[in-house]
């Protein structure tokens, strides 16, 4: 597959390393800090752009990188790591937590 093409699963970091956001996408999305929840937006404006760490993995496939991106979050998440993605991965905003649902209800 061309690099154009490759699927990454991703993680964004503090500077101290502590995962704070897992996502999945080309590798200009992966590297690119804007566009995201509010959440995200005050992690990425208190440490800075260039603090931000951006570990790559890549996926053979989408789906692949989907079920990294799944995978990911429940082990992060299952060992206490607060991330500040709205869901569960691999949907989209197909599958938000009810926690979730409360936090874009209030934004909106």
């Amino acid at each position: 597959m061309a690099a154009s093409g490759m699927r990454y699963a991703y993680i964004h970091r503090r500077p101290d390393g502590t995962p704070f956001y897992v996502g999945k996408g080309s590798l200009r999305r992966a590297r690119y800090l804007g566009d995201r929840n509010p959440w995200h937006g005050r992690i990425v404006e208190k440490h800075g752009r260039k603090s931000i760490a951006v570990t790559l993995i890549a996926c053979a496939s989408e789906q692949i990188a989907f079920a990294v991106e799944i995978a990911l979050i429940r082990a992060y998440r299952q060992s206490g790591v607060q991330l500040c993605n709205y869901t569960d991965g691999g949907e989209g905003t197909l599958n938000p937590t009810p926690e979730s649902r409360a936090r874009i209800s209030a934004a909106a």
